[in-house]
């Protein structure tokens, strides 16, 4: 029947399937096919029961042929006996294969089990190929993959006790685990391990005299102790491969590497190529970023570790301690906020690229293997944001440091500090933007007293149109504008003469087939700086055209004097020069564009003082390829006319021309502590009313020169402080210190006296006002409203207390009831309902209320070291610094003091000035 045939049809695919995968060639090369055995008996099944059947094929004679690969130099065995042992890195390059290729095998869950130095071979190009699998196993954790699917990743494990059991093996290179009765014996794919350890031993050793030698040593060597040859353990050349076969003979296969494991030991020398297979085997990783040997690559690249030295010396003399460096910073600062800027601080991290690195960019690595650069710059990654997020108007500065690659290796790269200012506008052709950014920089220079006469301080101006006519009347080709600009970069910056700019611009400008003007060429970029007035006679040959090149200088020659002009309107009195080969940041302005350069002589004394001090410019044409970039790219890119300039300097060198700039120290008065026993209590009552006054005090201690430190910190005072109370003080004047013996009351009075001279207290005589008693109106009923507001709101209670110099009517009440409500609703809404706040209204200016409010110490109000006596040293010197307000200082202080004292639990006690609302609470 047909289901019947299709049965038989079913039972040909499977005899097909079951194919061992050998085929059989005729005489004729070609692929013969032959009944089979099954086939025949069908056949003859078919006669007998009258079945037509097809003939079978002829009987042939026929020949099978394996064909393998023919190893001419025999086995490792025979380079053994030819002394292998004298080449040693033949030795660790066979042992390496040898080493890989068991590596392979166990990947594929396999174990050699007979591996010895017979069944290694050597091709034609001295390669290892491993062979006689005769004893070869799969392992259980192989199978155990193939059944398992569920186990998505279980590692070849070489500890997993994989269980084979069977007596393999040759009994010299066999593991010990083999051994004995193997029938019952537990062993994995390290028994593959120990047998190359043996061979390793043969590979290094001389070949052995005889056969009972050779017995007798390696007996030695599989004991449990592994004993060497004597020559072996005391020659220092045999000491790796030592390590090495101790490691593979270790007879607890748990502690005998991997084969991965070896080939990733620093014991094993790495495998040795030429330079160009070096190269050409980095080039194909590097290729595919997703390989698996790429990101093995990069890993390995992170693994290094530096050494204790470089560490330690990496970062010497990196760390200057330049007190003044925060001052001149915070001037600075002070100066861009005038002018609109606010600070923006961009990313510190840029994907390098061939257009946005330079020669001497740091390039770091991310764990990925992506290359990123430190900043170079600070205004790069800022133009790229603006273009890209179409920030149409804004005024922002940043300082920070920008980095910059040594040529030497293992320091750390230069940085410097960098100040930038920009100002980024929706319209182009703004005069006034590139006049302020002038003018910002010389009130730089002003702030800092750096204008004067010995400086020699003076703009240098261009126009980038300016410098496009000039090489376009000479011809120069576009593309070799990088060339020249670097040429007359250097002869700017003194580095070469004129004869050699003369020479370097005939040598690498001219350019075959192209007639280019050198000679008018080289006569302007030698021109120095020039006035604005003498540009067009000097350049009279260009301005005298009517082509393109004469348009574009008529048109830069305006920009410029617009430019100068307004300068000059903003108080800019330096020179301003124009210098019409200037070539810096043309690139970024190619459109057109005012570029400058602040110079002046920072160092007087240098052979070559004039130094650049700041550089400034358009960068329209920069922020349109961002733009063009970002929309080629398929960014969403806002479509807005973008026009910007900015200017940058580096804050060190600004820093390094000023000498010492007095008020910027970080200490003005230091404590010094004599003796074992420091009186702290009797510090802290001297640090608390100084650093309330604004003076920046320190505590010294342990030192042996007290004036030296001083000196070191800048401290122009120094209060010695005695266990017993003993009191001395050291003043700087006329370039030393000064000591006079102070009594404690009259301390703080004559630090003050002495460093805030402005502050002191005059000899004028007292007004009504001063003497006036204070009148006291005391209850929360007078202003009901902010009561029932508290009480309403859920807030704490209010109990007000008026001390002003005159008893305020209802209108002045109602008057003050609304500065309070103002200035406090907020603070009510932070205590809890049940807490009670004395609110103490008073007409006193913020300065001694202040101060009065530093001295008070609620823990101690109520006690004799709170007692309102005048003796009080602190309340003292504020009453010395204050003394129109003595009598109002000291009612305040009283009806303060006992609030804290009639109160069982310590109150909230307030202040408010009616006179600048300033307000201070007491906890």
């Amino acid at each position: 029947s047909s289901d019947e045939d299709d049965d038989d049809d079913e039972d040909d695919d499977e005899d097909d399937s079951c194919s061992d995968g050998i085929e059989f060639v005729n005489s004729d090369g070609e692929v013969a096919t032959y009944a089979s055995f099954s086939e025949g008996v069908e056949n003859e099944k078919g006669k007998n029961g009258g079945v037509t059947a097809v003939a079978s094929v002829n009987p042939e004679m026929l020949y099978m042929y394996i064909q393998m690969e023919f190893c001419e130099k025999s086995t490792l065995r025979t380079a053994i006996d030819s002394n292998l042992h004298q080449d040693v890195d033949r030795v660790w390059r066979l042992f390496r294969e040898i080493a890989e290729g068991l590596s392979h095998i166990h990947q594929q869950g396999m174990i050699h089990r007979d591996l010895k130095p017979v069944n290694i071979f050597l091709d034609s190009r001295d390669q290892v190929k491993i062979g006689d699998f005769g004893l070869a196993t799969t392992s259980i954790l192989a199978l155990q993959n193939q059944q398992q699917e569920h186990v998505a990743q279980q590692p070849k494990s070489l500890d997993m006790g994989n269980s084979l059991t069977g007596k393999v093996g040759t009994a010299l290179y066999v593991a010990p685990e083999l051994t004995g009765n193997a029938s019952k014996s537990t062993y994995n794919q390290k028994v593959d391990l120990y047998s190359l350890g043996i061979i390793l031993f043969e590979m290094s050793s001389t070949p052995l005299a005889t056969g009972m030698e050779r017995v007798k040593t390696l007996m030695d060597l599989r004991s449990s102790s592994i004993q060497f040859p004597d020559h072996m353990m005391t020659e220092n050349k045999y000491s790796q491969q030592l390590q090495v076969i101790r490691w593979l003979l270790n007879h607890d296969p748990s502690k005998r590497p991997s084969a991965e494991e070896l080939l990733s030991s620093e014991l094993v020398p790495p495998t040795r190529l030429e330079a160009g297979e070096i190269q050409d085997i980095v080039r194909h990783v590097m290729s595919n970023p997703q390989s698996r040997h790429y990101k093995h690559l990069i890993a390995r690249c992170f693994a290094q570790e530096s050494d204790t030295i470089c560490e330690l010396s990496y970062h010497l003399d990196m760390v200057p301690i330049i007190p003044r460096f925060d001052f001149i910073k915070a001037k600075i600062i002070d100066l861009f906020r005038k002018h609109g800027a606010i600070e923006v601080v961009t990313p510190l991290l840029t994907p390098c690229t061939r257009t946005s690195t330079r020669e001497n960019s740091v390039k770091l690595m991310t764990h990925s293997g992506s290359i990123v650069s430190l900043p170079e710059d600070l205004r790069l990654p800022f133009l790229r944001h603006v273009a890209l997020n179409g920030v149409r108007f804004i005024r922002r500065y940043s300082i920070g440091r920008v980095y910059r690659e040594k040529k030497v290796f293992n320091f750390h790269p230069k940085q410097v500090y960098e100040c930038a200012f920009d100002i980024v506008t929706p319209c182009r052709g703004n005069m006034v933007v590139d006049a302020e950014l002038i003018a910002i920089a010389n009130d730089i220079l002003r702030e800092l007293n750096l204008l004067d006469q010995k400086r020699n301080v003076y703009f240098r101006l261009n126009h980038t149109s300016l410098l496009k006519s000039i090489l376009l009347y000479c011809n120069v080709p576009p593309d070799k504008y990088k060339e020249l600009f670097e040429i007359v970069l250097e002869y700017l910056e003194n580095k070469i003469s004129k004869f050699q700019l003369v020479g370097s611009v005939n040598s690498q400008i001219s350019q075959p087939g192209v007639k280019i003007n050198t000679s008018y060429l080289c006569d302007v970029l030698q021109i120095p700086e020039i006035s604005l007035e003498q540009l067009k006679g000097t350049l009279k040959e260009l301005f005298k055209g009517r082509g393109e090149a004469a348009m574009l200088a008529k048109m830069a020659q305006r920009d410029l004097e617009s430019v100068v002009s307004l300068a000059q309107g903003m108080g800019v009195q330096c020179p301003m020069m124009v210098c019409p080969g200037l070539p810096i940041n043309y690139e970024r302005a190619k459109g057109g564009g005012l570029v400058w350069q602040l110079l002046g002589e920072l160092k007087p004394k240098k052979r070559n003082p004039i130094t650049t001090i700041a550089v400034g410019g358009r960068y329209d044409a920069k922020l349109v390829d961002f733009q063009k970039s970002g929309i080629e790219n398929g960014l969403q890119v806002p479509k807005v006319e973008l026009s910007g300039a900015g200017f940058s300097f580096h804050l060190d060198k600004l820093v390094h021309a000023i000498g010492s700039i007095r008020g910027c120290d970080p200490i003005e008065v230091m404590i010094y502590i004599i003796g074992s026993r420091p009186p702290t209590k009797e510090v802290v009552s001297i640090l608390r009313p100084l650093w309330s006054h604004g003076i920046k005090t320190g505590i010294l201690e342990g030192v042996i020169s007290v004036e030296d430190s001083a000196k070191e910190v800048g401290a122009n005072l120094v209060v010695m402080l005695g266990e017993g109370g003993e009191l001395r003080v050291r003043t700087w004047d006329h370039d030393r210190f000064q000591e006079r013996h102070v009594t404690r009351p009259e301390l703080i009075s004559y630090i003050l006296k002495t460093l805030r001279p402005e502050c002191s207290p005059t000899d004028c005589s007292s007004t009504s006002q001063a003497n006036t008693s204070l009148q006291t109106v005391s209850s929360v009923k007078n202003i009901p409203s902010l009561a029932s507001q508290s009480q309403s709101n859920g807030t704490a209670s209010l109990d007000i207390i008026f001390l002003t110099s005159e008893k305020p009517n209802m209108s002045k009440k109602r008057r003050y009831e609304n500065q309070v409500e103002h200035k406090i609703s907020p603070i009510l809404s932070k205590f809890q309902r049940k807490e009670k706040i004395s609110l103490i209204i008073v007409d006193l200016p913020s300065g001694p209320l202040r101060g009065l409010v530093g001295l008070i110490d609620p823990a101690e109000c109520g006690t004799e070291q709170g007692s309102s006596s005048p003796n009080s040293v602190e309340l003292q010197a504020l009453i010395d610094r204050y003394p129109k307000y003595k009598h109002n200082i000291m009612q305040i202080y009283d009806e303060i003091v006992d609030i804290f004292g009639e109160s069982r639990t310590l109150p909230v006690v307030g202040v408010y000035s009616v006179l600048d609302s300033f307000c201070r609470l007491i906890l």
